[in-house]
């Protein structure tokens, strides 16, 4: 006579427990990849050998001119997490520069680096060797090259920054385990099933 057994499976308790897994992984993941992006922008940026001058929008009526150390900028870059444009199911990082005159590394000129910009006024060099600004406009505006950082740096590591985003998730998720179905093979069945 055949000895009868049963096998039982309760995959409730597992599947709650992956869903808080899977909520838990997903804002560690997308700063693993921001953190990717955020390194490699302040890699990418250019550091002047010596303090420069910045004449904002405002100059021609009032004069005003802010100076910025050498690696302002790069000071300037951060990553933060965006409660505005993150979900339960979605979290999002910005990886960027402060350029809004709110606090003390604030960089307003970083657009023009990333992107370039049409210099508008005549430039000279002053008595002390340094290049100024003049109030006096220049004939016809002149285009001035970009030297992007942030662009390049997803460029050149934005598949990464998905890699390791995707690393950290599984590591979370999965306690380190790819999920692969070849994984889950009980520890006493070989490859095929058989008990070894």
């Amino acid at each position: 006579m055949a000895k009868a057994f049963e096998i039982k499976f309760d995959g409730g308790s597992e599947m709650r427990g992956m869903a808080t897994r899977i909520k838990s992984a997903i804002r560690p993941a997308a700063q693993a990849g921001a953190q990717v992006l955020y390194e490699e922008a302040k890699a990418r940026v250019q550091i002047s050998d010596e303090a420069h001058i910045f004449a904002g929008t405002q100059y021609a009526k009032t004069g005003q001119t802010y100076t910025f150390q050498p690696g302002s900028l790069r000071k300037a870059i951060y990553q933060v997490y965006s409660k505005d444009s993150s979900t339960q199911e979605r979290a999002v990082y910005h990886v960027a520069w402060n350029h809004d005159n709110k606090s003390a590394n604030s960089v307003p000129y970083g657009f023009m680096v990333e992107f370039g910009y049409m210099m508008t006024r005549k430039r000279y060099i002053g008595k002390n060797g340094k290049w100024y600004t003049s109030k006096e406009k220049l004939p016809s505006p002149k285009r001035v090259p970009a030297r992007p950082f942030l662009g390049p740096a997803n460029d050149a590591r934005g598949q990464y920054a998905v890699e390791a985003a995707a690393t950290k998730f599984d590591s979370i998720v999965f306690g380190g385990v790819q999920a692969n179905p070849d994984n889950f093979v009980s520890p006493d069945l070989n490859a095929e099933g058989v008990r070894s």
